[in-house]
C-alpha cells in the first residue's frame, strides 16, 4: 500500500569550478555543434558520458561528476585545450560579420531575418518556386471522380 504524500523531483547539478565557469555558456552556444576541438573538450572529460548523453553538453554537464570538473581545472593539458577552445570561440564571435545574413531554405520553407525581409523579397531565389510545365500538363490530365 502507497503511503499518503507529495511527490518531489530534485535536480541536483554538479558544481563548475570558477575557473571553468564558461563550460556552461559553450555548452548553451550551438557553435560547439561544428567546432571540432569544443566537442573534443567535452568529450575529454567524460568519454563514456559523451556518448551516453548523445554528444549533448548541456546534458553532461548537468549529469558529470563534480569530482571529474574539479580534476579538470586543475589539469594543465585540458586547461591549456579549454583556453585555445575559448579563444577561437571569443574571436569568432566577435568578429563582425562580413555581409548581412542570407535566407536560408529548408526544403520548400524560406526563413529570413526579419531585418532582410524587404531585400528578400525582392530576389527570385527567395520567391516561391514556380511548377514545372510538366507537372501542370500531368495535374490537367487527372481525372477527379
Amino acid at each position: 500500500m502507497p503511503l499518503p504524500g507529495t511527490v518531489y523531483t530534485v535536480e541536483v547539478n554538479p558544481r563548475i569550478p570558477q575557473r571553468l565557469a564558461r563550460l556552461s555558456e559553450l555548452a548553451g552556444n550551438l557553435w560547439y555543434s561544428f567546432d571540432r576541438p569544443t566537442r573534443a573538450l567535452f568529450a575529454r572529460l567524460h568519454p563514456a558520458l559523451w556518448d551516453a548523453v548523445g554528444h549533448s553538453p548541456k546534458a553532461m554537464l548537468k549529469r558529470i561528476d563534480e569530482a571529474r570538473l574539479t580534476a579538470a581545472a586543475s589539469d594543465p593539458v585540458f586547461l591549456n585545450n579549454f583556453n585555445r577552445v575559448l579563444s577561437a570561440y571569443d574571436t569568432y564571435m566577435n568578429e563582425p560579420l562580413a555581409r548581412p545574413p542570407s535566407p536560408m531554405f529548408c526544403g520548400t520553407i524560406l526563413v529570413c531575418s526579419p531585418s532582410i525581409i524587404r531585400r528578400c523579397v525582392r530576389y527570385s531565389h527567395c520567391s516561391p518556386p514556380k511548377p514545372r510545365a510538366h507537372a501542370q500538363r500531368n495535374a490537367a490530365r487527372v481525372a477527379l471522380p
